[in-house]
């Protein structure tokens, strides 16, 4: 489910974008989602193909490259993103 949203007010947890890769730094990656706030892509979040630790951002993204994310926090001044898809449930949403 992609959606646009034009501010961090319309953007919730677990809501899936597809990105641009903007600017790379050692902690992660700035993703454009279409927002007037910046979101963010630690190292931590990214997703490599083998199951190894990323150690090194350009392993995995550059920029420019379109990128699947799904939203893991929403604060005043930015998003930040996860590449880790994350579960439909999980115990704090249960009742």
């Amino acid at each position: 489910m992609d959606i646009e949203a034009e501010n961090t007010t319309d953007i919730k947890r677990k809501m899936q974008f597809s990105g641009k890769v903007k600017k790379i730094s050692l902690a992660g990656a700035v993703i454009d989602i279409g927002t007037n706030q910046p979101a963010v892509l630690h190292i931590s979040q990214l997703v490599q193909s083998e199951d190894q630790p990323v150690k090194r951002v350009e392993d995995v993204l550059s920029v420019g490259q379109d990128v699947d994310v799904w939203v893991k926090k929403v604060m005043d001044d930015h998003v930040e993103l996860t590449m880790i898809k994350p579960l439909e449930l999980e115990w704090r949403d249960i009742k």
